[in-house]
C-alpha cells in the first residue's frame, strides 16, 4: 500500500476540523455521536456536547444542565411516575 492509499483510508473516518470536539479537538467520526434528542453531537472521547453549527460548547452549569433536567422530568412522566 502506498503512502497515500493509507493516509486516504486513515483520514476517511476523520470529520473536517470545523467540526471537531471544541473541547479535545477529537475528530473521529466514530467518537462523535449526533444526539436526535437535542440536536447536538456528543464526543464519546470526553463527554462534552456540543453543536457543530454554531461551534458552540455545552458544558454544565449552562444550557447542558437546563437541558439534562428537562430530558430527566420527560422521562419520568413517559413511565408514569
Amino acid at each position: 500500500m502506498d503512502d497515500l492509499q493509507r493516509w486516504i483510508d486513515d483520514t476517511a473516518s476523520m470529520v473536517d476540523d470545523a467540526f471537531a470536539c471544541p473541547d479535545c479537538g477529537e475528530r473521529e467520526m466514530d467518537h462523535l455521536v449526533w444526539n436526535d434528542e437535542w440536536d447536538l453531537v456528543e464526543c464519546q472521547t470526553c463527554g462534552a456536547r456540543f453543536d457543530p453549527a454554531l461551534d458552540c460548547l455545552l458544558t454544565h452549569g449552562t444550557l447542558y444542565d437546563k437541558m439534562e433536567s428537562e430530558s430527566s422530568v420527560r422521562d419520568n412522566q413517559e413511565e408514569g411516575r
